[in-house]
């Protein structure tokens, strides 16, 4: 990753990894709230994070360009396996 840039860097891991014959995925932070939304709003959320899980990689590109309402929060957290609720404080 030598040259790349900050914004370059994700996807040059990915592509990377990809020619090492590594299964990837790489999508935005946003579009993969969408889709664990979506995934909640149909009842199957469970199973689209252990579809998510699959995969070896997940390249997230543009983690903290937006802000996400709480719901869609906790959504990308359950994705990248932070649990807050031990650190909620009591």
């Amino acid at each position: 990753m030598e040259g790349a840039t900050a914004d370059e860097r994700p996807s040059v891991a990915v592509g990377a990894a990809a020619q090492q014959g590594r299964r990837v995925l790489f999508a935005s932070a946003s579009d993969s709230v969408i889709r664990l939304g979506e995934a909640h709003g149909r009842g199957e959320l469970p199973q689209e994070l252990a579809r998510l899980r699959r995969y070896p990689l997940l390249g997230i590109d543009a983690v903290g360009y937006l802000p996400f309402e709480p719901d869609a929060a906790r959504l990308f957290l359950q994705l990248v396996g932070v649990d807050l609720s031990s650190r909620a404080p009591k």
